[in-house]
């Protein structure tokens, strides 16, 4: 594994070394996904290695209900409250600082991985899912402003 995708998971080499191989857990895996609508935050970078997943182990695909990507479903909402989108739509970290959601990564030092970000994920959907149509976040510091990458920065909040 590169030194890039170390830094960014937080995990060595070694310590991969000791997991489970996705050949022993791909039962569990399947049960899990079957009949559920799969949430991901970065559904276009994380499904397909998912699919590639199955193609390379030739398993076949559990029934789901679909794939929801949190980031995609966010874009129209983050670009009307003017926050930074990349081309694939805001951050997770950026959702999560401007819904007050707890952190989760921060606990962890910033680490990026598959658990703690589909814990961070699922702590976010539900703030959007709780506030329906009525999202609007206003942050309070001094005079009451909108929410935007400009006052986060500003503020010192990212």
């Amino acid at each position: 594994m590169s030194e890039e995708a170390q830094s960014i998971h937080g995990i060595t080499n070694i310590q991969a070394a000791r997991f489970e191989s996705f050949d022993s857990r791909r039962h569990q895996i399947a049960d899990y996904l079957k009949d559920q609508l799969i949430v991901i935050h970065n559904a276009s970078f994380d499904w397909p290695i998912l699919l590639d997943h199955v193609v390379r182990y030739h398993l076949n695909m559990p029934s789901i209900k679909g794939v929801f990507c949190s980031q995609k479903a966010a874009i129209p909402w983050a670009q009307a409250m003017n926050l930074q989108c990349g081309h694939r739509g805001p951050s997770l970290g950026t959702l999560t600082k401007v819904l007050g959601v707890e952190d989760l990564r921060g606990k962890e030092g910033r680490i990026h991985g598959a658990e703690i970000d589909s814990q961070q994920t699922a702590k976010v959907v539900e703030v959007i899912r709780r506030s329906g149509n009525g999202l609007r976040i206003t942050l309070h510091s001094p005079a009451p402003k909108t929410a935007t990458c400009d006052n986060l920065i500003e503020d010192k909040l990212i």
